[in-house]
């Protein structure tokens, strides 16, 4: 069987110019190739009561939505009734994401389908997963155990179609998810879920509003620039960190923060709350702790020379932890992401001149 399809759509997918050749082989089974725009590779499958699987080894898959929406709804899948996958695709574009390449392995048992293996590879990105889908008929749920790591986090922001200017050199979250119904009726409001996260050297940039222009304001390497009124280093150069770990735990889709540290050569912060990831919004409460003891040694370096700076470095040790412990500043975040209000909770030992409250232009902004 050969021939040319214009037009296919699947599950609100749009496939163009499809050039198809499939043979039916002695089993009952059909293999053969596909050659379009978006498609491109070999493909077998048998769809039939004794047994089902469909393997595909594509050199190109683009899926996007189709452009006229279908009218007809798609009926209830049982996992057990769902086919034996074993995909390999070298370049997978989903919804203008650039997800590389793709294994996945997955098969029905009497009881559920398991996903034994998903693996998304870039140069600079990892993603593995497994899992089951149990149930039937409206009473089916999705779960899944997720590994993913980036070397390169803003390439591959990039890749993903993501507008935020964030690097790490090391990303890495590591936990599960899972939702009531099929894997592929995932949404953000349904969503459960514990996930670590941890990222090693980075910067935050495009902070230019918000609360995310309070973290570079107390950097202590910055005075001279306050003093002269100088902020642009916050929206140009963003917010430095040395480490982020948190802790996330998703509940139909409102994400509780039980612990969030960014830690940097500027301060470290730490977040506790909630983040509705349906809704964007947020309702936590930060501490910044300013990073002094290492200014205290530059000072007196500049001061006294290296006998000034060895000298200087020593007490800055001795007296780092209280003077760290005295300037401890705390704010509540609620409102819109896109226009969070921040307002200060306390202020120890801090300057006299610090405002109580903040606004979207932040201390000293």
């Amino acid at each position: 069987m050969s021939g040319k399809i214009d037009r296919v759509y699947y599950s609100k997918v749009d496939m163009a110019d499809v050039d198809v050749i499939f043979d039916r082989q002695k089993d009952g089974s059909w293999e053969g190739k596909v050659d379009g725009e978006r498609i491109k590779g070999d493909v077998g499958f048998k769809l039939d009561s004794s047994s089902r699987w469909v393997n595909m080894r594509l050199e190109k898959l683009i899926w996007n939505e189709a452009v006229e929406k279908q009218t007809t709804t798609e009926p209830t899948l049982d996992p057990v009734d769902f086919p034996s996958l074993d995909v390999a695709i070298e370049n997978l574009v989903f919804h203008k994401m650039n997800l590389g390449r793709l294994t996945l392995i997955g098969e029905a048992t009497d009881y559920e389908w398991e996903l034994q293996l998903l693996k998304l590879d870039r140069p600079e990105m990892r993603l593995k997963a497994n899992g089951r889908w149990r149930g039937r008929n409206n009473n089916q749920t999705s779960s899944f155990d997720v590994d993913f790591t980036s070397t390169d986090m803003l390439a591959t922001l990039i890749a993903l179609d993501l507008n935020l200017d964030f690097e790490s050199k090391i990303f890495r979250t590591t936990g599960n998810v899972s939702w009531k119904g099929a894997p592929y009726d995932y949404r953000l409001g349904i969503l459960n879920g514990n996930l670590e996260i941890h990222s090693d050297r980075g910067r935050l940039s495009g902070v230019e509003v918000g609360a995310g222009r309070l973290l570079g304001v107390f950097n202590i390497d910055s005075l001279r620039r306050r003093l002269q009124l100088d902020f642009s280093d916050l929206s140009k150069e963003g917010f430095a960190f040395d480490s982020i770990d948190a802790d996330v735990s998703i509940n139909q889709g409102i994400a509780d923060i039980s612990k969030l540290i960014v830690s940097g050569p500027s301060a470290t912060i730490k977040l506790e709350g909630q983040l509705g990831l349906v809704k964007e919004n947020v309702d936590m409460k930060m501490s910044i702790l300013p990073a002094l003891g290492g200014n205290l040694a530059i000072a007196g370096y500049v001061l006294g020379g290296p006998a000034g700076g060895v000298a200087t470095y020593l007490a800055s040790k001795a007296i780092k932890n209280q003077i760290e412990k005295s300037t401890n500043y705390q704010y509540t975040i609620s409102g819109s992401w896109g226009n969070p209000l921040v307002k200060k909770i306390q202020t120890t030992n801090a300057s006299d001149d610090t405002e109580n409250s903040v606004d979207d232009t932040a201390p000293g902004g």
